[in-house]
């Protein structure tokens, strides 16, 4: 089935989001002491680092539950396939598959923030090289 392989591949999707906002939240905490002044650093984070680490927060909460949508349409397309009876709320999602709203609002969020996370590290980047 193509449209189990589209969910497969929202996974992998989600999975490197998740990969890429932790490894981001984590190199930025790491090194921003090595890239900021004295008189930066007595002020603390800029506000943009800190709403950027917000938003990447934000984001793995979303990309999780993106994930838990996937695999709860995902088992119960494998109900169906073994010919378990299932409730009609459980065939509208077997029938929409990745399309299922679901799946489709965290997903749609979790992109959201990972584009304004990465918005905010790039202004925070601009602002601390300043």
């Amino acid at each position: 089935m193509s449209e189990i392989e589209g969910l497969k591949s929202a996974t992998e999707t989600t999975k490197q989001i998740i990969t890429l906002s932790t490894g981001v939240v984590t190199l930025t905490i790491t090194f921003y002491d090595k890239f900021n002044t004295d008189s930066a650093q007595a002020a603390g984070a800029p506000w943009s680092l800190c709403a950027a680490w917000v938003l990447f927060g934000l984001c793995i909460v979303s990309a999780l539950a993106t994930l838990g949508a996937i695999t709860g349409t995902l088992h119960h397309i494998d109900r169906q396939a073994n010919g378990q009876t299932l409730t009609p709320a459980q065939l509208q999602l077997v029938n929409n598959m990745s399309d299922a709203r679901n799946v489709r609002i965290p997903a749609r969020i979790m992109a959201v923030l990972f584009i304004f996370g990465m918005a905010f590290t790039i202004a925070a980047g601009i602002s601390i090289g300043l």
